[in-house]
């Protein structure tokens, strides 16, 4: 059995900057709901540098995130490693953190970015409503995935 992650990105107090932890406090219900076991979860504000030692433990990780372009409501997509040479830690990317897993730790993670359409970035606690509705779409689309795969994502999605 694959051990996977959903690691959800963002700042909830930011309006649609919320999406990655606002889809995280869903996943948490509903595997709780459906007694699914094997899915871990984690949020953050952004991406750290010793989250490469956390992915490092893992099969398969999905970073969920809101984005301001997109072309439909959410995009999953593989991610490759990629290094970093940013001064601040604020920017650091999923492929950042990949690439640091692989290095210092020798992992071989299979990873993924959950790109969720945002609209709106102001200081609330609430998410705009288009938002919400493209974090509905891809949380129906994942536990749908998750259902048909029995808890275990394959590396065909």
């Amino acid at each position: 059995m694959n051990s996977i992650l959903f690691y959800g990105i963002g700042n909830p107090s930011r309006e649609d900057d919320g999406i990655g932890v606002a889809f995280i406090d869903m996943l948490d219900k509903w595997l709780k709901e459906e007694n699914i076991e094997g899915i871990k979860t984690e949020v953050n504000y952004q991406l750290n540098i010793e989250d490469a030692e956390l992915i490092s433990k893992y099969d398969i990780v999905f970073f969920v995130d809101a984005v301001k372009v997109l072309d439909e409501s959410f995009q999953l997509e593989e991610i490759e490693p990629m290094p970093g040479s940013h001064f601040t830690t604020h920017v650091l990317t999923p492929e950042n953190i990949l690439h640091l897993s692989n290095e210092l730790y020798n992992s071989n993670v299979k990873a993924y970015a959950l790109k969720i359409l945002g609209y709106s970035w102001n200081y609330n606690e609430k998410l705009s409503p288009k938002a919400t509705e493209n974090l509905d779409k891809a949380f129906l689309f994942v536990t749908n995935k998750i259902k048909k795969e029995k808890g275990i994502f394959n590396s065909e999605l």
